[in-house]
């Protein structure tokens, strides 16, 4: 059966808010739409490595079927990839881009390992990291070449490396598709009265980013049904930063301002937020 595989981290994870909890992600409005059942492997604060390790172990399993949809959601550069995040907790894998105190006490690993990282963090070529990520873009480019009834949609979440050069940017693949969108981009657009964006600020009193993968529901339908309309047509030149809506949320400071942006449908009901502003 076709089946849509998704391959990232927060901005394309299985969320499941409202009430009662029901699936509310992109990639699960996209099986509504398409009729075409989500298989999501994102993982929330994971690094690419790990989405990427994901996508060559269901190859290799052969998991992936010949008209499957592939989209992968690669995580920015400086997250971690030992084997610890790859293999015990790959949501710790972004957890070492904060400040320490933002890292709890019962994560044992990171505070026994903190002089490691902080060398590691220092040391890491940026250049050579953005090539990898370069490469795992055009290893996804080449697995859409070698079958013509996959379709492969890249999104990235930042830039990242688009100064290093593309050796197969002239290589013409119709079931490929990478739209020129960044996806933090659209999600701290959405954002107004807030100095240069910062998740922290923007999460002082909500403690948690209150939107699924980090984007309103305005936001969220737009990304899906523009998804939905490249995967009919095999082509992106739909997808554009400008057709997102903008300055609709600020930082929210009281449960008050928080319904209020529920009942509008800017932000689907969570529990957990509504606690933390009480």
């Amino acid at each position: 059966m076709r089946t849509i595989r998704i391959y990232g981290d927060s901005y394309a994870v299985k969320e499941r808010f409202g009430d009662p909890g029901r699936d509310t992600g992109w990639g699960e409005m996209l099986e509504n739409l398409l009729d075409i059942p989500v298989k999501n492997n994102a993982q929330s604060g994971s690094c690419t490595e790990y989405a990427i390790k994901l996508f060559l172990s269901d190859i290799q399993n052969n998991v992936i079927g010949d008209d499957d949809i592939i989209i992968y959601v690669p995580s920015n550069l400086g997250r971690l990839y030992f084997s610890y995040q790859l293999n015990e907790l790959p949501e710790s894998a972004s957890f070492y881009q904060v400040p320490p105190k933002y890292i709890p006490k019962s994560h044992t690993w990171y505070w026994e390992s903190k002089d490691h990282i902080e060398w590691w963090m220092i040391n890491n070529d940026r250049y050579m990291q953005s090539i990898t990520f370069k490469s795992y873009i055009n290893l996804l480019k080449m697995f859409a070449m070698s079958n013509p009834k996959f379709t492969v949609i890249v999104l990235p979440t930042q830039y990242t490396s688009d100064y290093v050069p593309d050796v197969s940017e002239n290589i013409a693949v119709n079931n490929f598709l990478k739209p020129n969108i960044f996806l933090s981009d659209i999600a701290e657009n959405e954002i107004t009265n807030i100095s240069g964006f910062n998740f922290h600020e923007w999460i002082k009193y909500t403690k948690a980013d209150p939107r699924a993968n980090h984007l309103t529901q305005p936001n969220l339908t737009i990304l899906a049904n523009l998804l939905v309309e490249s995967i009919k047509t095999l082509n992106i030149d739909n997808i554009t930063t400008d057709k997102f809506q903008t300055n609709i949320i600020s930082p929210i400071k009281s449960k008050e301002e928080y319904l209020k942006y529920v009942s509008d449908g800017i932000l689907l009901h969570r529990h957990d937020i509504e606690q933390n502003l009480n």
